[in-house]
C-alpha cells in the first residue's frame, strides 16, 4: 500500500480499545510513514464516563493491537474544553518533536465524541481531517462493563480477546468498586429527572477564592469532595442553586457551607473580580450543568482559617504554584476552569 502522508496523528480516548481501533490503526499504518496515537483527556481524573487512567487506556490500546502497537508512537494530551488552541499547541508540540520541525503532509484521524470539534479545528489547516466511522456506542459498552456477568460477556464480541481479559481482572479492582458506584449513582440521578415535561437544565455556582499570604504567595481555597461523583477529588467549593437565591447569594452560600470562611459578604462582594460562565453540555456527567464561577481576590495577609463542611471532607488553600501537579486530580473540568480564569484575570 502506498503511503500518502508522512505522518498520521490519531487522537482518541480508547475509553476502552475496541476492534473498530485496531481495524483502523492498522490501516491508517499503512497511509502514512509515522504514525502518532495521542491518548486524548489525560489530564482528566477517573470518573464513571472514563474510568481509566490514561497509562491504562494505552495499556488496553496495546494489548489489542498486539504487535502493531510496536510501529506506532504514543503520548498524551490533555482535555482543553475551554482553550482550543491549547490543545492544538500540545498536538503540534508533539508531532513536532518527533519530526523534528519538518512535517511535511499530515493527516489527523479523530472523532467530535473524542476531540471537541472546535479543538480540531484549531490544528493547521493544511493538516488533512479525516473523520473515522462510528464504532459501537461509547455508553453501551460502558453499561456492559459495569453491568452484571451477562452484559458483561457482550463485550466479548465488540474488543479483542487481550482487551476483554484485562477489563475482567479490572472489574476485581477496588477501583472498579467506585467507578461503578458512581455509574449506578449517576444512573438513578438522571431516572429521577425522567418525570420532568422537559429536559432539565441545572444551574451551578462556584468559587475561584485567591489570596495571598504574608510572604506574597498566592493561594486558591479548594475542597476535597465528599460524596460521589468525584469523590475525594479535587474542586472549587459550590453548588446547585436554589430557586429562591440570587447568582451572587447561592455563590456565597455554598462558600460558607463547604469551607467556613470567615470573610463577611461585603468584604467578598467587595473583592469581587468576575463572574465566568462555562456551559459545555458535557461538563458533568449528570446531565446538562451550566455554572458560574465567581472569581474572587482577598486581600494579602494571613490565610483565614477554613473547615469542611455539608458535600465538602476538608477544605485548604494550597499554593497556585502546587496545582499543576494536582491537574488529573480534579473533578470533572474544575481545573480547567480555575486555569481559563487565572489566565485572563492574574
Amino acid at each position: 500500500m502506498s503511503q500518502t502522508y508522512d505522518y498520521a496523528v490519531v487522537i482518541g480516548r480508547f475509553s476502552p480499545c475496541d476492534n473498530g481501533h485496531v481495524e483502523r490503526l492498522s490501516h491508517i499504518g499503512g497511509l502514512a510513514r509515522r504514525v502518532l496515537v495521542l491518548i486524548a483527556a489525560a489530564d482528566k481524573a477517573r470518573e464513571s464516563r472514563l474510568p481509566w487512567t490514561a497509562d491504562e487506556r494505552e495499556d488496553l490500546l496495546r494489548a489489542g493491537l498486539g504487535e502493531v502497537a510496536d510501529g506506532f508512537v504514543f503520548g498524551r494530551v490533555g482535555d482543553h474544553p475551554y482553550d482550543p488552541q491549547g490543545f492544538a499547541a500540545e498536538v503540534t508540540g508533539h508531532l513536532g518533536a518527533l519530526a523534528g520541525g519538518n512535517t511535511g503532509r499530515v493527516c489527523v484521524v479523530s472523532r467530535a465524541v473524542d476531540v471537541r470539534p472546535d479543538a480540531l479545528g484549531a490544528l493547521p489547516v493544511d493538516w488533512t481531517r479525516i473523520t473515522p466511522p462510528a464504532g459501537p456506542n461509547r455508553a453501551a459498552m460502558l453499561d456492559a462493563v459495569y453491568g452484571d456477568d451477562a452484559a458483561f460477556a457482550t463485550l466479548g464480541a465488540e474488543v479483542p480477546a487481550a482487551v476483554f481479559e484485562q477489563l475482567t481482572s479490572f472489574r476485581a479492582t477496588e477501583v472498579f468498586a467506585a467507578m461503578a458506584a458512581e455509574h449506578h449513582y449517576v444512573e438513578a440521578y438522571i431516572k429521577s429527572w425522567e418525570v420532568a415535561p422537559y429536559p432539565v437544565i441545572f444551574v451551578t455556582t462556584d468559587i475561584l477564592a485567591i489570596q495571598a499570604d504574608p510572604d506574597g504567595v498566592p493561594h486558591i481555597l479548594l475542597v476535597r469532595r465528599g460524596g460521589i461523583p468525584g469523590k475525594g477529588q479535587w474542586a472549587m467549593p459550590g453548588g446547585y442553586l436554589n430557586p429562591d437565591e440570587p447568582l451572587a447569594e447561592g455563590a456565597l452560600r455554598e462558600l460558607r457551607e463547604e469551607t467556613g470562611l470567615a470573610v463577611s459578604d461585603a468584604e467578598l462582594k467587595a473583592c469581587l473580580q468576575g463572574v465566568h460562565v462555562f456551559s459545555d453540555p458535557e461538563r458533568s456527567s449528570r446531565g446538562r450543568v451550566i455554572t458560574h464561577t465567581h472569581h474572587f481576590v482577598l486581600p494579602a495577609g494571613a490565610l483565614p482559617v477554613v473547615q469542611g463542611g455539608d458535600d465538602a471532607e476538608h477544605a485548604v488553600w494550597l499554593p497556585l504554584g502546587a496545582l499543576a501537579p494536582l491537574r488529573d486530580q480534579f473533578f470533572e473540568d474544575h481545573y480547567a476552569m480555575i486555569e481559563y480564569i487565572l489566565e485572563r484575570e492574574v
